[in-house]
């Protein structure tokens, strides 16, 4: 032991034995800083996308105006009748908000509005206690696309299978 530290280790400054026991950090941060770099560079090569929704209003305003109008005047009638049907419910007249959300079903049957009609049918009929039609409109509106349509017909769903058993058992 003596002779390896006079002939290896004594030799051997403070300095030289610290620098090769010492860690030196391996710095990463070039890479991402790379990245960066270049998807700046990248950007302010790509040129911004014009504003395209200017140029069209400024050039076809008529255009734009009679599509609007044409617009209008096709969709007015079932408008009428859904805020009709609407205004009945708000009245408190179920029954006759029920028949005009029929009536505007069987007048539109592939409209955009139909599960939202069968909803609103189902609402009305649920307020006349009218069990069984509130069922099959609430079920109706289920087979919509629209998840809040969806949720509230479920809820809606089951306080009617709910009021239905109830007033069967009352019955009995």
């Amino acid at each position: 032991m003596q002779q390896i530290y006079t002939e290896g280790l004594a030799k051997m400054q403070a300095a030289e034995f610290d620098v090769r026991w010492s860690r030196r950090p391996i710095e990463r941060y070039e890479w991402p800083l790379d990245i960066a770099l270049l998807a700046l560079a990248t950007s302010i090569l790509i040129g911004e996308r014009k504003r395209v929704r200017e140029r069209i209003y400024s050039r076809a305003p008529a255009k734009i105006a009679a599509a609007t109008a044409a617009l209008l005047v096709l969709f007015a009638p079932f408008a009428f009748a859904v805020v009709s049907g609407l205004e009945a419910y708000r009245k408190g007249e179920f029954g006759d908000a029920y028949t005009q959300f029929q009536q505007t079903l069987q007048a539109h049957p592939q409209s955009r509005a139909e599960d939202k009609l069968h909803f609103d049918s189902g609402a009305a009929a649920y307020k006349m206690k009218d069990y069984g039609k509130a069922l099959e409109s609430f079920s109706q509106a289920l087979l919509s696309p629209d998840r809040g349509l969806q949720s509230k017909s479920h809820y809606n769903l089951g306080n009617t299978l709910y009021e239905k058993r109830k007033r069967a058992t009352t019955k009995s």
